[in-house]
């Protein structure tokens, strides 16, 4: 008819979800005015959720591929199930940011973007070990090893189902026959970018940072305090694929001003000497 009509949204039973600092860790929920505490465990998972006068209102447990058994309350009064899934309840999937979770199986139903990359090659997996590691995205996040005197010499990638330790423990354990370990006495390991990147430019990233470093020291038994090998090599940064990552790359370093991949900011670290007494203590 040519007139304008205005439409108005309604407001009401907005949920709103609120969680702990630089995490997927639900900690709270507002609902029609209402507050609600939620108590999750060492994982990040929830398991509780109390009313303000106290009173719980939900209680969900998962088995160990993440399917939930509810005790107390409506399945989807708290939706959270690893941390970082989000339950959808009409497919029966957990929506994981980057690919949705099947719990009756355990794994993705769809491939790791990463694909081969990812050095895990059953691209549907979920992590090794539930009652230990998360993954959040299901992807990589960026670190630097370095030195007593401050000197980076190592630039990698993980997956964000391994942890500070797992990486040092896999660098401890790497031996040259005259260097030593690749992550020994005196050196740091530290986290350089958040797990929600996406995969091309991590592995530019990667690369960049190897080439920042002093590029790779070669395949060698004798030396293992640098990256052996390349992220990207010569051959595949030459062709589109390996172009598009490196100018990605770049791109995440321009937006975070800075040049280097050792010059942005430390988000996580963890110190030789924390890892030895960790691990020692752990046996």
């Amino acid at each position: 008819t040519g007139k304008l009509c205005k439409v108005t949204e309604p407001t009401d039973s907005i949920t709103t979800w609120l969680y702990e600092v630089n995490s997927f860790v639900p900690c709270g929920k507002i609902k029609d005015g209402e507050h609600f505490s939620i108590v999750s465990n060492y994982l990040g998972t929830p398991e509780y959720m109390y009313s303000s006068e106290g009173e719980l209102v939900w209680h969900g447990v998962l088995d160990i591929y993440g399917r939930i058994d509810m005790k107390v309350g409506k399945r989807m009064d708290c939706p959270f199930r690893y941390q970082g899934q989000y339950d959808d309840l009409e497919s029966g999937l957990y929506y994981n940011r980057f690919r949705y979770y099947n719990p009756d199986m355990g794994m993705y139903v769809s491939q790791d973007p990463i694909g081969l990359n990812s050095r895990n090659y059953n691209l549907y997996s979920y992590v090794r070990d539930t009652n230990r590691i998360t993954g959040p995205f299901g992807l990589d996040w960026v670190y630097i090893l370095e030195d007593s005197k401050g000197k980076p010499y190592y630039v990698g990638r993980a997956g964000d189902d391994m942890s500070l330790m797992d990486v040092a423990r896999r660098h401890n354990a790497t031996e040259g026959t005259i260097d030593g370990a690749r992550f020994g006495e005196g050196d740091t390991l530290k986290r350089k970018t958040d797990f929600d990147i996406k995969p091309d430019p991590v592995r530019g990233l990667e690369q960049i940072g190897i080439d920042d470093t002093g590029g790779k020291i070669g395949r060698s038994q004798e030396f293992r305090r640098g990256n052996n090998i390349d992220g990207i090599s010569e051959r595949k940064r030459k062709k589109a694929d390996g172009k598009k990552r490196m100018k990605q790359g770049r791109e995440f370093l321009n937006k975070e001003n800075v040049k280097k991949v050792t010059e942005l900011p430390t988000l996580e670290e963890l110190t030789f000497d924390e890892f030895d007494k960790k691990r020692k203590h752990k046996h």
